[in-house]
Order: C-alpha cells, then sequence, then structure tokens
C-alpha cells in the first residue's frame, strides 16, 4: 500500500516547523497565495546570539487554522496503543491529512546525528507512506531533506518516552478545500507598512520585537557576543534573514502585474545576495571563530537594514499606484 500527499519544496528551512507547513500550503492551488499575503513580518525575543530567533509572522499550522485554511487534530502518545499506531497514521493520510509528529527521541532515528547517542526530543513530519515506510521531511545534516522512516524506528521515538514524557503528540493538519485564499494586495501592502513601522501582529503569539526593529536586536547580541570570552553562536538567525529576502525576491517577481518595471526584482535580488553573503560569513565565523569577523557582520546588518526599507517604502508606494483609477 502506497500514500503520498503533494508537497512543494520547501522555500525556507531554518525552522522546520514553518518549512514544512509553507511547504503544505503551497502544495495546493487554492491556498497557495498564502507565501505573498504572509511571510512578510518577523518578530524576535531577546538579544543574544544562544537564544535570539527570527520567525515569521501569521505563519505557522495554528494562524491557518484560526483563518480557516485548515483543521487540526491532536493525537497524544499517552493515550494510543503502540500495536495500532501505524494502522492509525496510515488512516489519517488516506484522508489527506499530514502528520506533525513532536517528541520524536532523535536517539531512535537513524537518519539524526544523535542516533544511539544521546536522547533528545525533536518534531518530525510525515506526508505519505509506503507500507511501514513513512516518507518525513526532516533534517538530515544541516539540511531538509526527504527521507524515508520505519514505523517501528517512529514507534521506538515516541513510545519509549511515553511513560515519562507528556509533549509527544502526534497532530493531523488538514487543508481545507472549501476556502480560495486570493492574493490580497491590501493586505500585503498593510503587512508591509507594519514591517516598516515595527509593529506585529500575530493570532497566536505575541511578538517582543517585530519589522525593522529586529536589526537593532540582531546589532545588539552580536555586540554581547563579541565581548563574551566563550557564548554559543546560532547561524539560524543569519539563514532566517537570509530566507526572509529569498521570499521577499520571490513575492516581487509574483508581483510584477501590478509593478511598473523591474527596478525592485533586481535591487530585491541584490539584497538577497547581501543577506547570503552574510550567513556565509556566520558560517565561517562559527567554524574559525574570528572575533574580526563581527564588526564585518554588524556593518553588513546595518547595510541590510538600509536598502530593505528602501525596497519596502518602493514596493508600498508602487503597489499603492497600481491601486489608482
Amino acid at each position: 500500500m502506497r500514500k503520498e500527499l503533494p508537497l512543494e519544496n520547501p522555500l525556507i528551512e531554518t525552522y522546520q516547523g514553518e518549512s514544512f507547513v509553507l511547504a503544505v500550503m503551497m502544495s495546493y492551488k487554492n491556498t497557495r497565495n498564502v507565501v505573498f499575503n504572509n511571510y512578510i513580518n518577523l518578530s524576535t525575543n531577546i538579544s543574544t546570539m544562544d537564544l535570539l530567533r527570527l520567525h515569521f509572522l501569521n505563519s505557522t499550522w495554528e494562524n491557518y487554522r484560526r483563518e480557516g485554511y485548515s483543521s487540526i487534530t491532536e493525537y497524544w502518545i499517552r493515550s494510543l496503543e503502540e500495536d495500532s499506531f501505524g494502522d492509525l497514521l496510515r488512516g489519517l493520510i488516506d484522508e489527506d491529512n499530514y502528520l506533525l509528529v513532536f517528541g520524536v527521541d532523535d536517539f531512535y532515528l537513524p537518519h539524526t546525528e544523535l542516533y544511539n547517542k544521546e536522547h533528545n526530543l525533536h518534531d518530525i513530519y510525515l506526508y505519505g507512506y509506503e507500507d511501514d515506510q513513512f516518507m518525513a521531511l526532516a533534517y538530515n545534516g544541516n539540511h531538509l531533506s526527504r527521507i524515508m522512516v520505519d514505523l517501528n524506528n517512529l514507534k521506538k521515538s515516541l513510545f519509549k518516552r511515553k511513560i515519562d514524557e507528556n509533549d509527544n503528540v502526534v497532530c493531523s493538519y488538514k487543508v481545507a478545500d472549501d476556502v480560495y485564499v486570493d492574493l490580497d494586495i491590501n493586505r500585503i501592502i498593510s503587512e508591509l507598512k507594519d514591517y516598516l513601522a515595527g509593529v506585529g501582529y500575530d493570532s497566536v503569539l505575541e511578538p517582543d520585537k517585530a519589522g525593522v526593529d529586529i536589526y537593532d536586536e540582531i546589532i545588539k547580541a552580536l555586540k554581547k557576543y563579541a565581548k563574551r570570552k566563550r557564548a554559543f553562536f546560532d547561524l539560524r538567525v543569519f539563514r532566517a534573514l537570509w530566507e526572509h529576502k529569498k521570499l521577499m525576491t520571490y513575492r516581487i517577481a509574483e508581483l510584477e502585474p501590478y509593478l511598473p518595471d523591474e527596478e525592485l526584482l533586481n535591487r530585491s535580488k541584490e539584497l538577497e545576495g547581501i543577506s547570503r553573503k552574510l550567513f556565509l560569513l556566520s558560517m565561517k565565523h562559527s567554524l574559525k571563530n574570528d572575533k574580526e569577523d563581527i564588526e564585518e557582520m554588524i556593518s553588513i546588518v546595518e547595510t541590510i537594514r538600509e536598502k530593505d526599507i528602501a525596497i519596502t517604502t518602493s514596493l508600498i508606494e508602487k503597489l499603492s499606484d497600481s491601486k489608482k483609477p
């Protein structure tokens, strides 16, 4: 028996959950426009390099459930029978449910670096099966990959910890077939304005810092990091920033009918390239630990902020002009 649900290649991969739900929503014609309407504003929390995270606002499975674009049902492992677990997963997938599996133990999963070495709770996302092999989107090294996960290993990763863990759960996620998400120029303009104003709204979580204010937090974090002899350096911040610019380029290309020429697209591509340079420099620093990199990184962040504000301002103006009679 075999069933494979449609799944676009992820446009982002820094945070696994955000990547998977975007890939799912883009796989259906009626919901693919979320990538253009959403994924504009960013939020962050604490300005230290070991804790700093960048996340897209209003772009999680729970956000989409609240907007009526999907449905979610939870199945807590502690209330399930291990013997019938495979049948449950296959049955849910047969009904066009993607599966968000939280609290799997990497110790029991051969594709992870911690297999048979260390216990670590993580998540994995399923989009199909072939007999007792399940199709998953998961990290394999530092990148998201499509892999096959054996049912027995999956059961071990969940049920071995059932007694002392209460956070392992399977969530079924089904895209609604009775809604159509239009490309919403008014919403895009509103989101862009909020981004410029440093204003962030999310239907699930209340963000700390948002929009262009994230740049100050990144710079603060880099300066604090430079003063510490030993500190964890999280590359994901810079990859997420680069991916934010990649999605903006993708969005501007889609908005071509509303723009007078390709000027903004070319500027966005340039900014995407600068952001990639910053990410590559952060990778170099994580390997070499050269403190001189930090000043250069701060300078690049300031450049990105300046160009980002200019491009976003121009995009708002051009989209607003396109709506005038």
